[in-house]
């Protein structure tokens, strides 16, 4: 570590395996059959055609089960701070997942256009415009 704590990513990575390392291999699979039979089992048995969850975190079971998982917007925090929802299932669901993601978005109408935001004190308000108009005219755009 230096002198502010922060971990020197060329010794980490000197010490670590590599993907053929039989104990990698091992707990791989092992954390690939268990999100998969966590995903499976609860979309069997709750009758469930996906799975939603908030978007913070929740990809992780079904990355590593290496199931779908598609995010659209689901709110905002203090009007401001866009929120996600996560829709996962099943190996193959990727059809169900995408038509579901798309009647959320067309019945909640949550999605804001994008607008740019002040972030420094005393700069410009450039709130709905394009950022290159900002640029004085004396740089190159």
């Amino acid at each position: 570590m230096d002198s502010k704590g922060a971990v020197d990513i060329d010794v980490r990575q000197s010490r670590s395996g590599d993907l053929t390392d039989p104990t990698y291999l091992r707990q791989r699979s092992t954390a690939t059959s268990a999100a998969r039979q966590a995903i499976d089992n609860a979309v069997t048995a709750n009758h469930l055609d996906a799975i939603l969850a908030p978007t913070n975190g929740s990809a992780s079971p079904a990355a590593i089960a290496g199931y779908p998982n598609l995010s659209v917007p689901g709110g905002y925090a203090r009007s401001v701070l866009p929120i996600g929802v996560s829709f996962f299932g099943g190996r193959w669901s990727e059809p169900t997942l995408i038509a579901a993601a798309f009647g959320f978005e067309q019945a909640s109408r949550i999605r804001k256009p994008p607008t740019f935001l002040r972030s420094l004190p005393g700069t410009p308000d450039t709130t709905g415009t394009d950022p290159a108009d900002a640029v004085p005219l004396t740089q190159t755009r």
